[in-house]
């Protein structure tokens, strides 16, 4: 190999490590005013306040770990949802 492959191929190798390191140096954080500001509509928002109340303010410094955390909000939020106004089971049997 001659220098220029060498100097190339140091260059990416350290832009790789580069780059794959600052996946971890992200933190992401839920704020109520995001919430307000991504949700129109006032029964889901009220729904997912609700159930999000931890994720408010709490640094995640994973993207999965953060996502994972926000899917099962929005999971409880839709079930809560459902409950208040789904129709009964013995009314969608009846229909």
């Amino acid at each position: 190999m001659n220098v220029l492959q060498k100097t190339g191929l140091g260059l990416f190798l350290a832009a790789l490590i580069l780059f794959t390191s600052a996946i971890t140096w992200s933190q992401y954080t839920l704020t109520p005013e995001l919430a307000v500001e991504q949700i129109s509509s006032e029964i889901k928002l009220a729904a997912f306040k609700e159930e999000a109340t931890e994720l408010f303010g709490t640094p995640f410094s994973s993207n999965f770990s953060f996502v994972a955390s926000l899917k099962d909000a929005l999971k409880a939020a839709n079930a809560s949802i459902e409950g208040r106004y789904a129709f009964p089971a013995e009314t969608v049997a009846q229909l």
